[in-house]
């Protein structure tokens, strides 16, 4: 969850816990005055309220334990992908550090071999420059 997504969570847990408390300060005074006149269809009406705000703060703890198993979730599977990376870079640096073990010692040319390449190195310096063969 982004941060201002949490932040917006939490702000909305904060409103939503306050409506509630707020609800059932009401409810009680209003079955306190109900309970006086005894007004039976009021305490009724308050009763299923009390029920109502049951429903809603239960509603609201589902929504939490829902963001909960969520973000652990998500956290599992950046966790796991974390993981796959550094194994990827280490087998990378391992592989990069032991092909410069076996780079970094010349390669031995026989001496054929160096002549055979300078003689054609010459003939092509020479075509590019222009000069024929003279000793063929």
């Amino acid at each position: 969850m982004s941060t201002s997504g949490h932040t917006n969570m939490k702000a909305f847990q904060r409103r939503l816990d306050a409506k509630l408390a707020k609800a059932r300060v009401q409810t009680h005074e209003l079955e306190a005055r109900a309970r006086e006149k005894k007004a039976q269809t009021e305490i009724a009406a308050l009763q299923a309220a009390r029920k109502l705000i049951e429903q809603i703060d239960h509603k609201r703890q589902d929504l939490e334990d829902a963001v909960s198993r969520k973000v652990d979730e998500v956290q599992n599977r950046i966790w796991a992908a974390n993981i796959k990376l550094d194994t990827s870079l280490k087998q990378l640096a391992s592989k990069l550090k032991s092909e410069s073990k076996t780079r970094s010692q010349p390669r031995r040319r026989s001496k054929t071999h160096s002549r055979t390449h300078l003689a054609k190195a010459s003939r092509t310096r020479d075509r590019l420059l222009g000069r024929d063969e003279i000793d063929s």
